[in-house]
């Protein structure tokens, strides 16, 4: 009877990487590598370097906008302040100090007092205006006048029809001054805004019914 051997566990077979018949075990690890922009090199540094350049110009750029976007409407108040030169240039070159004999003594009344009037709206709305940068050329708003409505009032001397056509003119300006007050005032979000324009589109109709109280 043979002495009792000590028992040794079969021996494994060991998996070398070399071993081309274990290679689908490497390959998870392999492919690890492979994941998009992944790694050191060269390339994806350069990759993320250009993204985060992108995206802070684009970050900036919005930023700016918010920035120096102006909280008023600026093509509203323009509409004011060119009706209102308008008007003045009818009170002040159509209505001339000879012209000024050609209207009823209550126009001529009106035309003082709507004048006077116009002008100091005017020069608050260009005011505001530029409280929020918004620059109003002041040599051509001087230039900007109907040539039409002056030839009309040219007509209307030769017809002895002036203060006719003044009264005329006057209330189609004055209506179109109403419309573009209440559009800017419904448009406008800021107290101050609202205020001015709720003064102007007040005296506007107090010109309105002084007009139309006249009597030729």
């Amino acid at each position: 009877m043979q002495p009792d051997q000590p028992y040794s566990p079969p021996t494994m077979p060991t998996t070398s990487s070399q071993d081309p018949n274990y290679d689908f075990l490497n390959q998870g690890s392999k492919n690890t590598s492979k994941i998009p922009f992944a790694g050191n090199s060269m390339k994806s540094r350069i990759f993320v370097v250009t993204l985060f350049v992108v995206l802070l110009f684009i970050l900036f750029a919005v930023v700016k906008s918010l920035l120096s976007s102006s909280p008023i409407n600026k093509t509203d108040y323009t509409a004011i302040v060119d009706r209102q030169q308008e008007m003045l240039h009818i009170l002040s070159v159509d209505v001339t100090q000879i012209t000024f004999t050609q209207l009823s003594p209550p126009d001529q009344n009106f035309s003082a007092t709507a004048k006077a009037a116009l002008e100091t709206d005017q020069q608050k709305t260009v005011s505001y205006m530029s409280d929020f940068k918004i620059k109003v050329n002041g040599v051509k708003l001087a230039k900007l006048y109907d040539s039409s409505i002056d030839q009309n009032f040219k007509n209307a001397l030769a017809t002895n029809t002036f203060d006719t056509v003044f009264k005329s003119e006057m209330s189609s300006q004055l209506t179109s001054y109403q419309q573009e007050l209440s559009t800017a005032y419904n448009a406008t979000t800021l107290a101050g805004g609202k205020k001015l324009l709720k003064i102007e589109d007040a005296e506007a109709k107090l010109l309105v019914t002084a007009l139309n109280s006249t009597t030729s």
